[in-house]
This record gives structure tokens, sequence and C-alpha cells, in this order.
């Protein structure tokens, strides 16, 4: 699921900044994915290749990192309409998120990929870091 949500954002983020870029119809629904793409990068993190212990301990960890993420995005939304300085250092701090994520995420999948003993936790982590088997 969580990989779903990272394509899904990824995706959405990619083809709407070409829109941000020229036409501007679908800013707001741009502004949304780039304020998401770091929770759902954290979300695969905390999920990729086996639960956290956090993760498996309260399931609610989940749930609680999606409803930050819907205060970030709406709170997104206020600021790129509003206050164009204010917006250029929310963009700023959602870049450190996503680098921040994207950190934690190599380092689970380079453990998974010589730490691990289970042969399926390697596969998927060659998966994700390859792009093939």
């Amino acid at each position: 699921m969580a990989v779903v949500a990272v394509v899904a954002s990824l995706g959405l983020q990619i083809i709407l900044a070409l829109d941000a870029n020229w036409g501007h119809r679908l800013e707001t629904l741009y502004v949304a994915t780039t304020a998401l793409f770091p929770f759902t990068l954290i979300h695969l993190a905390l999920t990729f290749p086996r639960p956290a212990v956090l993760i498996q301990e309260t399931p609610a960890v989940i749930r609680s990192l999606y409803l930050i993420a819907v205060s970030v995005v709406g709170a997104s939304l206020v600021m790129a309409s509003s206050w164009e300085e204010r917006w250029t250092l929310m963009m700023r701090i959602l870049e450190l998120a996503t680098l921040t994520a994207g950190l934690v995420l190599t380092i689970r999948i380079g453990a998974a990929l010589f730490g691990s003993s289970a042969p399926t936790e390697r596969y998927r982590a060659r998966i994700l870091a390859y792009g093939a088997g």
C-alpha cells in the first residue's frame, strides 16, 4: 500500500508540475501533492521491507502520520495562495522533509539488502533499489 501511495503521489506531482509551470489550472492539486509526498515516503520507510517495531507495536502511527499530512497540506494551500515568501519557506521545509524521508528509506533498503537473512526481504529491497529482481 505504501508503494502505491508513493508512486501515485510522485506521478501526480510530476504531471502537475508541467501544469504549474505553464497553465496554472491545477496549481492547488500540485501544492497538495507536493506537501503530501514526504509523508508517503515516510510511510514507505516505516513499513518497508517489513514494518518497523514502532509500527508493529502501535499501528495508529500511520493514521497519525496522514493526519499530520492533511494539516500540512492545508497549511501549504493557505501559504501558497496568500504569501509568496512564506510559500517559498514552506517549499524548502517540504524539500528538507523529502530529503530526510528519502535518506531513511535508503538506509532501510541498504539494511534489508545487506543485513537481512530473509530472502523475501532482500528480493523486495532489490526491486525497490534497482527496479529489477
